[in-house]
């Protein structure tokens, strides 16, 4: 594999990450976003502390590190795609195996950058059909003073039939 070969001494620039995020698209992000170094020939080191490895096999050990390094080759990746806890899950908790009770690819139909799976391991149930927004759109009075409320902890009053 490519990015296992050590690194070569150069000055990072641009052209590291070049031809590695050329089919990168920041706008569109289908996958888990911490994935997305991934697609863009970045790898896991793992060693204690866990590092990155650059599409030019530089490892970095850290955020600022690799924040640095984006700044600097004037990367398509953000920051927010990386991190830094070893116990991060890189991989879906359900394995292909459980693909089998998927129902329905996208609850989103599109709205979202990232698909929202369904999956069902009960019964071949669909969801009901219902109208999916990505914003709050006030109904009525009280869901309109929850809406406006600032405080993080605001809800309604509904009960549950």
């Amino acid at each position: 594999m490519l990015n296992a070969l050590p690194s070569t001494v150069h000055k990072c620039g641009q052209q590291c990450v070049l031809s590695s995020e050329e089919i990168f698209s920041p706008n569109k992000i289908q996958t888990n976003p911490f994935l997305l170094p991934f697609e863009c020939n970045w790898s896991i080191v793992d060693s204690k502390p866990r590092g990155y490895r650059t599409p030019c096999r530089r490892i970095l050990y850290s955020l600022d590190d690799i924040e640095e390094y984006l700044y600097r080759t004037q990367s398509k990746l953000s920051i927010k795609f990386f991190v830094d806890g070893v116990l991060t899950r890189f991989q879906p908790v359900i394995d292909d195996y459980e693909k089998k009770y998927l129902i329905l690819n996208d609850l989103s139909n599109g709205q979202e950058n990232v698909q929202v799976p369904v999956y069902n391991d009960v019964d071949n149930t669909k969801p009901d059909n219902f109208t999916y927004i990505t914003k709050i759109r006030p109904i009525d009075n009280r869901i309109s003073a929850a809406y406006n409320d600032t405080n993080t902890t605001s809800c309604c009053d509904c009960i549950d039939k």
